[in-house]
């Protein structure tokens, strides 16, 4: 079973306090597919990042500039290359989105390295480079099925487009996650050689396998008859509204009449979906064993509390009427009861995978006042997980101390930031100054709150004026280079 992987591609320069030029991201797929007349296809996907570009004004919209260089390797020997300049779709009344490429090459069976090298025309930084290993598998002559391609946006095609893969143009989806407010997902895939096989018709197995347990989640299994050919493409769109969050493979397998398994292909997907959780306190009287023997009954309350930055707020409401109450019996009652209601039968196995994230940021962030989950990096970190990135300034000659946590991924949200300070310098009670994620406390002139122990003063038009860039601060930079 072959695996795809997002490749998150990014390159780290120092930033010098003049440079304000945004920092590149460009997220990099690849799919194998066939076609007889051709050969074996590599398809490389690029999405760029649209807030991470630098766009000039065009008409009354703006336009980004890119140049792309790929190249394809082996043994050191550039095989295959192409180099091009992209430009951005037209953006208008400053509503940024991200926008993709594609390119194929036709390519032997055997090993390859793909190598990136990614410009930004509008700005002076250097341009991001990386690379990604390819196995081209042969598929001529035997029956075999196509990488699963799942889709952005899928429609009925013009074959001029370089999207278009027969009779459809597909944009394709890089991001292997699925939040709550997506509820289909749509893949292509093609079938080679069904023709060989001894009947005139074949099945395609579609199934949705949950990564931890390795079980077929049943209602999501379907088979569905096709007629034998050389290349058999189809579109299909699953409805995962019911799917409940964790991580899964899309497996599709080409099964003969006796339901067999010739060929498959999967793809690793994360799913979040929230759950309205609507607690009939008089009803939980039954508690289960495990749970019982997860933790002591007075740490309850404590517990069922470390569960609110995780709850949707359909929970939090009778989360805090128990809390209220000196019930520790109660308390365990409910905490069982969120878990059920959020993971089913795996309730128990995500509630102590999610207990060693609490008692692991209660060691990190706890204050004389505060227990780890309720301090800000606490809730955030049990929130969205642990950062990708975190700078840390402890001393420094007019800022307060502070970190600064880098998310590659939110959700379907890219590079989200946190700057946290510690404004009384006593207690390690970091607090949340401002974040870019939505929903978060967002405080443009955060910059002055962090130098403000040097009473630096702003005005109507510039809060931060006299702290972007001074000496003793680099909280500007830091922040800025992601």
């Amino acid at each position: 079973m072959k695996l795809l992987t997002l490749f998150v591609l990014f390159w780290m320069v120092s930033a010098t306090v003049f440079s304000q030029g945004k920092r590149l991201r460009v997220y990099v797929d690849t799919k194998q597919f066939y076609a007889p007349s051709l050969g074996h296809l590599l398809e490389v996907n690029l999405q760029f990042s649209g807030p991470s570009i630098n766009y000039v004004g065009k008409g009354d919209g703006l336009v980004a500039d890119v140049a792309v260089f790929l190249a394809v390797e082996r043994g050191g020997n550039i095989i295959k290359e192409d180099a091009h300049r992209l430009e951005s779709p037209f953006m208008k009344d400053s509503i940024i989105e991200d926008f993709y490429d594609l390119k194929r090459f036709v390519l032997d069976t055997g090993s390859y390295v793909l190598k990136l090298e990614i410009r930004d025309l509008n700005s002076d930084r250097e341009p991001i480079k990386g690379e990604v290993p390819i196995e081209i598998s042969n598929k001529q002559g035997r029956t075999s099925i196509s990488n699963i391609q799942i889709a952005e946006v899928a429609k009925e095609g013009d074959e001029n487009n370089m999207f278009y893969k027969s009779g459809y143009e597909i944009i394709p989806r890089i991001s292997t996650y699925f939040s709550n407010d997506l509820n289909f997902l749509p893949y292509y895939v093609e079938m080679y050689n069904t023709n060989l096989l001894e009947t005139p018709e074949f099945g395609l197995k579609q199934s949705i396998v949950d990564f931890e347990t390795t079980e077929e989640v049943e209602e999501f299994t379907i088979y569905y008859r096709f007629k034998s050919a050389e290349v058999v493409p189809t579109l299909k769109k699953i409805d995962i509204s019911n799917l409940q969050t964790g991580k899964y493979y899309l497996k599709l397998s080409i099964v003969a009449h006796d339901l067999s398994e010739i060929h498959s292909d999967a793809y690793l997907f994360e799913r979040t979906k929230e759950v309205n959780i609507n607690f009939n306190l008089n009803t939980l009287t039954v508690l289960d064993p495990m749970f019982e023997s997860s933790i002591s009954l007075d740490s309850a309350r404590y517990y069922l509390g470390s569960v609110i930055p995780i709850a949707p707020p359909s929970a939090v409401r009778d989360i805090l009427t128990v809390l209220k109450n000196d019930d520790e019996k109660k308390a365990f009652l409910t905490l069982q009861a969120f878990w059920s209601a959020t993971a089913g039968t795996k309730a128990y196995t995500d509630w102590i995978k999610y207990k060693g994230q609490v008692d692991l940021v209660n060691t990190l962030y706890k204050t004389h006042f505060l227990s780890g989950y309720e301090s800000d990096r606490g809730r955030v970190y049990l929130q969205y997980g642990s950062p990708t990135q975190v700078i840390q300034s402890q001393y420094s000659a007019s800022e307060y101390p502070y970190e600064i946590w880098q998310y590659n991924k939110i959700g379907r949200f890219s590079n989200k930031r946190f700057i946290f300070y510690n404004s009384d310098l006593v207690t390690e009670n970091y607090r949340l100054l401002h974040s870019d994620m939505i929903g978060e406390i967002k405080n443009q002139n955060w910059p002055r709150a962090l130098n403000s122990r040097n009473s630096t003063n702003g005005d109507v038009d510039n809060g931060n004026r006299g702290v972007d860039n001074h000496w003793g601060g680099n909280s500007n930079t830091n922040f800025r280079q992601f």
